[in-house]
């Protein structure tokens, strides 16, 4: 089931990211990613990952299983599929599809609705 709300609609743009920056404007300054490496985090952290994921992981599809949002805080909850094409964070590429199951980002929305 997935349910929209104002806050949630911009995480839909995490199955498709085209236009990270966009997509970073949904994003508070001072995001912290509980799930990544301490260069990722904030803002602009956040966006050299998806930038660098983007760049080292093609093609990325992702299947998304709930979008969720309320007040100011929305979740998706997502399995991301890649091909390992590219260096990532100093590791060669190996060729291998990757895949991370049912990741959940939680986003404090910077952006007004």
């Amino acid at each position: 089931m997935v349910r929209e709300t104002c806050r949630a609609q911009p995480l839909r743009a995490m199955a498709a990211p085209r236009d990270i920056d966009s997509l970073l404007t949904h994003v508070a300054v001072d995001f912290h990613n509980h799930a990544s490496v301490a260069t990722a985090q904030g803002r602009d952290g956040f966006g050299t990952l998806l930038r660098g994921t983007a760049e080292a992981f093609s093609p990325q599809r992702f299947t998304v299983h709930h979008i969720l949002g309320e007040g100011d805080i929305a979740a998706i909850n997502l399995t991301w599929y890649a091909t390992h094409s590219g260096e990532f964070q100093g590791d060669p590429p190996t060729g291998k599809e990757e895949f991370s199951s049912a990741q959940a980002h939680f986003l404090p929305s910077a952006a007004p609705c």
